[in-house]
């Protein structure tokens, strides 16, 4: 029987405790964002699931979803009503479960659409307004809970089939409104997503929108910028 070296188990056990600990404690400081997918599905395209029974935890942090929503034919007013409703009902959920509002209500973000109707050139700050006075008076969260975060995705059924290199200016004005409009972080859609899966060339083309804007257009470097 071959002789048992100790000391390279020892060592080998040490090494996996010490990688093992690590991890846990990277898995400790990571905060992810979890869309929630059954409740923007259960709603735009009618999939029989209950909005409720996502298995979302309320120390994590959700995504309540509107794009769905207007990407199914909801116009401005009408996605932005709707996506709030989403979010009231998970308000409501965990508040039945017995849980603190300010324990969740700062977990909670939105990700709404945006199009070339002049409605949302405003849809975040009303959005944020609506929620913050609802948290306030109807829940009487504290200011952090009130604090409304969003994203934005430019509009996919606003780009044209026809002549596609130009949806690269619908997107451009898109993205200025969500960014004027003061949202927390933006995906600007590629001027090909008309007719086919994105090219490097057109992701590259999206990507550059954004930059411009920021690092090219002094405008964006205001607070206030209108």
């Amino acid at each position: 029987m071959r002789q048992v070296r100790w000391s390279s188990l020892i060592t080998g056990y040490a090494t996996a405790r010490e990688g093992h600990e690590r991890k846990a404690r990277s898995r400790r400081r990571r905060r992810g964002l979890g869309a929630v997918g059954p409740t923007r599905l259960h709603l735009s395209r009618g999939t029989p699931i209950s909005p409720s029974s996502t298995g979302r935890s309320a120390t994590s942090t959700v995504s309540i979803s509107g794009y769905h929503i207007a990407e199914a034919g909801a116009n401005p007013i009408s996605q932005l009503a709707f996506t709030l409703a989403n979010g009231f009902t998970y308000v409501e959920y965990y508040l039945s479960r017995g849980m603190d509002i300010n324990a969740f209500a700062p977990n909670l973000s939105f990700f709404f659409s945006n199009g070339m109707d002049p409605e949302y050139a405003v849809m975040g700050r009303v959005a944020r307004r609506l929620w913050a006075k609802a948290l306030k008076h109807r829940y009487g969260a504290d200011e952090r809970s009130q604090m409304l975060k969003y994203h934005i995705q430019t509009s996919g059924r606003s780009l044209h089939a026809q002549e596609i290199d130009f949806n690269d200016i619908r997107t451009t004005l898109q993205a200025l409104y969500a960014i004027y409009d003061n949202c927390n972080s933006l995906h600007t859609n590629a001027y090909d997503e008309a007719i086919t899966t994105p090219t490097e060339e057109s992701v590259r083309r999206a990507m550059a929108i954004q930059l411009i804007i920021n690092r090219e257009l002094g405008l964006a470097k205001n607070e206030n910028p209108l």
